[in-house]
């Protein structure tokens, strides 16, 4: 079958499967019982040709996308100049992709305590007010004024605003009854520690209760901090840890030929065949071409860069935790395996400059996902801290220089003391 008969079976199919399902419903209804059974066994066998031409149609266009990616991937080895390398043990390592760094040039804004600047950005003060609402709720029968908390926690507030804040949360007066209440609420460590720096946050901006109570808070938080931080020096797995034990490239190739939807399939590599990032800077990227200006594009948004044939070349993460650390990131995809599945995916999705690389509207939805292709594959309960967790545990099994240490904190987005707490024993 050519691709030109099989698309016209495609289209074919796809215009009369509607009408053709009213008709048979109707027909159905004023048949008899025995006509019924008679027509039953026709149409399934008409079904059956039927689904026998959609298979050769589907796998033949699908046939026709994979040469294609093919095609590019055999140009681009030709293209390429062989030199005669000398084979050391630290062959590994040079393959690795570098992080190149672009530091912006403006003034790096630190915590008020160190500058008197105040502001969070909008995202982190949505997440500050969720987790003092809880605790709000639980001192105090008033509602909280949402409104003038959100002012203080951006900078934004007024003569005035301080004061009436404070009359609203009395309970930020007793310092020693706020903390006792976050620890009987929440005997998780990473948990209270979360709710103290919101409150903490919050009591650094007010300048009525900085003197007083803001270094109460702050031994307490540095306290729950070094506890966790105690804790995970252990490098112990948690007791409903997932661990991925193996990240060999040939056995990712083989756990990928179990997952039939592309999409997933992507997901799967995406976070296997190169160092895995956090949730957020993954669902925030979109395709863009190679005519971009760097200086020019969206701060809040991550690009994968793709050339006229919709072959993946870099991937540039401008909007991540560790921005103010590392920068503008600009990383080559240097994975031919996951190379030629993202171009297979742009062209089977036919996505366009300016879409999302994964069609998730949420983040939270993203990570859903990730877990459930995860699972499915491992048998077991991952989520993507664990897949985090995993790779560096399987790059950290070998001795390591210092500067492949650097380079995948780097392309991981984490600092190299943080590294060294993900690694499992």
């Amino acid at each position: 079958m050519d691709k030109q008969t099989a698309d016209q079976i495609l289209q074919k199919n796809r215009e009369k499967q509607q009408k053709k399902n009213e008709k048979e419903r109707l027909r159905r209804q004023a048949l008899g019982d025995e006509w019924k059974q008679r027509n039953k066994e026709l149409q399934q066998a008409y079904r059956y040709r039927e689904k026998i031409k959609l298979e050769e149609a589907r796998a033949k266009q699908e046939e026709e996308i994979k040469k294609e990616v093919k095609k590019e991937v055999k140009k681009e080895v030709k293209k390429e100049v062989k030199k005669e390398v000398k084979k050391t043990e630290v062959k590994k390592e040079e393959e690795k992709p570098v992080v190149k760094i672009v530091k912006d040039t403006g003034k790096l804004i630190s915590n008020y305590e160190k500058t008197g600047i105040k502001g969070l950005e909008e995202g982190t003060a949505k997440i500050y007010i969720t987790r003092i609402r809880v605790v709000h709720r639980l001192l105090s029968k008033t509602e909280l004024d949402v409104e003038l908390l959100s002012k203080i926690l951006l900078g934004k507030a007024k003569g005035g605003d301080e004061d009436k804040l404070l009359k609203n949360m009395e309970y930020l007066k007793d310092i020693d009854l706020l903390i006792k209440t976050i620890e009987e609420k929440y005997e998780n460590l990473e948990s209270r520690k979360s709710h103290l720096s919101s409150f903490m946050t919050l009591i650094s901006y007010m300048d009525c209760l900085y003197k007083i109570n803001y270094e109460k808070i702050r031994n307490n938080f540095d306290k729950v901090k070094n506890e966790i931080l105690g804790i995970r020096g252990e490098n112990k797995p948690k007791t409903k840890e997932g661990i991925i034990e193996d990240f060999d490239e040939e056995i990712i190739m083989e756990n990928s030929e179990k997952i039939i939807v592309s999409g997933d399939r992507l997901i799967y590599q995406f976070y296997t065949l190169q160092p895995p990032r956090r949730l957020d800077d993954v669902s925030k990227i979109e395709l863009i071409g190679e005519d971009y200006e760097l200086d020019k594009l969206d701060v809040k948004k991550n690009y994968i860069v793709v050339d006229g044939n919709d072959k993946p070349k870099e991937i540039i993460y401008l909007h991540y935790k560790t921005k103010k650390v590392y920068g503008k990131q600009i990383i080559e995809i240097a994975n031919k395996n996951l190379k030629e599945s993202i171009q297979y995916h742009i062209k089977k999705q036919k996505l366009k400059i300016g879409d999302k690389l994964f069609q998730y509207k949420r983040s939270g939805d993203f990570g859903v996902a990730i877990k459930r292709i995860f699972t499915r594959i491992y048998l077991k309960p991952i989520t993507l801290n664990d897949i985090r967790h995993s790779y560096i545990t399987w790059e950290l099994r070998e001795q390591r220089t210092a500067n492949y240490l650097k380079n995948l904190a780097m392309l991981m987005a984490h600092s190299p003391e943080e590294q060294q707490l993900y690694k499992r024993v």
